[in-house]
């Protein structure tokens, strides 16, 4: 991981304090903070067993499908439909490698992989299709309310129902504006540091 590690600090004076001095691997915490989130929305998206085999592909690169199903301890038929679920939704790829020069299809080697790079182009687009759609939505539900909401800004007496709404609309609101912020924030982490 990228932890903090302490560098060589000059031995303390008398009556001195000592004080270490840290470097922190940032590029390494970034990209182990990227990993858990991808994990977490393959987890999310495929279940327990596409986030092992998710997991499995990025510690060992690239890896036979029978493979795969071993070291994730995933029934074959299993390990093969949540490969191309996967694959069609750019988690995974396959990669043809010929087992001898004549390049048979009969004769190939599949490896499965994670393709990090259009991997996280792929969650970036649907980071912003997200964001888009709760900026919508919070849009739409702010102008349902808007005649309560000039209500209130005119200093003017609101019913019991009008409250009400208020109150609904208020804790909605705070809902999706916490959605926007966390999906700007994956955003802002996968696209600003690759």
């Amino acid at each position: 991981g990228g932890a903090a590690a302490p560098t060589d600090a000059e031995p303390p004076q008398e009556g001195k304090m000592a004080f270490l001095n840290y470097k922190i691997d940032v590029e390494s915490t970034i990209k182990e903070i990227q990993l858990l989130h991808a994990q977490a929305i393959v987890r999310k998206k495929f279940g327990d067993q596409g986030k092992r085999i998710f997991t499995l592909l990025i510690e060992k690169k690239r890896l036979e499908e029978k493979a795969v199903g071993e070291m994730a301890t995933i029934p074959k038929k299993q390990v093969r439909e949540l490969l191309h679920k996967m694959m069609r939704t750019g988690f995974t790829s396959v990669q043809d490698v010929p087992r001898d020069s004549q390049r048979r299809a009969t004769r190939m080697m599949h490896y499965w992989t994670v393709p990090f790079v259009p991997f996280t182009k792929a969650l970036i687009d649907s980071f912003y299709f997200s964001f888009v759609n709760l900026s919508i939505r919070s849009a739409k539900e702010s102008a349902v309310i808007k005649p309560v909401i000039n209500k209130v800004t005119q200093g003017l007496h609101l019913t019991e129902v009008e409250k009400m709404e208020a109150e609904r609309w208020k804790k909605a609101n705070q809902k999706l504006r916490h959605g926007i912020l966390k999906i700007a924030d994956l955003i802002r982490l996968f696209r600003d540091f690759r």
